[in-house]
C-alpha cells in the first residue's frame, strides 16, 4: 500500500525532531563551555556525547539518557557530582 506524500511527510518530519544529537569534543575545555563542543551548545541531556580532549567537569553533570564515549584520547576530569544513567564506554581516563 502507498501512503500519499501528505501523510508520510509529516511523519518523517516527527521522527527527525526526536533523533539523537551527536556531540563531540573540539578542544580541551570545561563541559559547560559552548566552544569544548562542535555544536557550539551546551550538551543537551539525551546527546550522544564523545569525548576527544581533556574535559573537565566543574559543576556536576546528571546524564540520564543518550551516552558518553570517552577515547582513547580522551580524559574527564570531575571535580563535582556527576551522575550517569546513561551508556559510558571508556577508552580513555575518567576520574569520577
Amino acid at each position: 500500500m502507498r501512503l500519499p506524500t501528505a501523510l508520510t511527510l509529516p511523519l518523517l518530519l516527527t521522527c527527525a525532531a526526536h533523533a539523537q544529537q551527536t556531540i563531540n569534543s573540539v578542544t580541551d575545555g570545561d563541559w559547560w563551555d559552548p566552544a569544548t563542543w562542535d555544536c557550539n551548545c551546551v550538551t543537551p541531556d539525551n546527546a550522544l556525547v564523545t569525548v576527544d580532549h581533556h574535559v573537565t567537569i566543574d559543576g556536576g553533570v546528571n546524564k540520564s539518557s543518550g551516552s558518553l564515549t570517552v577515547t582513547a584520547g580522551g580524559v574527564i576530569d570531575n571535580y563535582t557530582v556527576i551522575e550517569l544513567g546513561c551508556q559510558v564506554v571508556n577508552y580513555g581516563y575518567m576520574a569520577l
